[in-house]
């Protein structure tokens, strides 16, 4: 298992490490989430979109198997979740298109269009240690699905 994820990237920058993780090691699934950074940075939605879907086929253009895990909320921020929203929704009607996995991590660590108060850190967008043995438990289906 390898983390290609750098802090305060964007979906954009993490299309740069297919070609250094993925690639070489070949692995069997590549679980990819992105977006919050994209937002904070002011990008428009339309791109963090394009650049995500962008990512998901370089991942299986690569013979990775491409999961998109839902950018999650921010506490407290209504009209930025409304734009993840929109994100979500987009990248779910397009995982359902080609075919690729879609794991709604909103179901388990949010509620009313929000992230739960437990899961969230002071900054309201960075998870606590609670929230992550949730989220690696809704990893273990697909996980399973493919004898891992």
């Amino acid at each position: 298992m390898f983390n290609g994820g750098q802090p305060g990237w964007t979906s954009e920058q993490l299309s740069w490490v297919i070609k250094d993780f993925i690639i070489p090691y070949k692995p069997r699934l590549c679980f990819f989430k992105a977006g919050i950074n994209d937002l904070t940075l002011g990008i428009p939605t339309e791109r963090i979109i394009d650049n995500m879907k962008m990512v998901m086929d370089s991942i299986k253009n690569v013979g990775t198997i491409p999961v998109y895990q839902t950018t999650l909320y921010q506490r407290f921020n209504k009209a930025r979740n409304l734009e993840i929203n929109k994100i979500n929704m987009e990248m779910f009607n397009y995982c359902k298109t080609k075919g690729y996995h879609f794991l709604d991590l909103r179901k388990i660590l949010c509620e009313e269009d929000d992230i739960k108060a437990g899961y969230v850190g002071e900054d309201n967008t960075h998870l606590t240690p609670e929230a992550y043995p949730v989220w690696a438990e809704a990893l273990n289906p697909i996980l399973r699905k493919y004898g891992l």
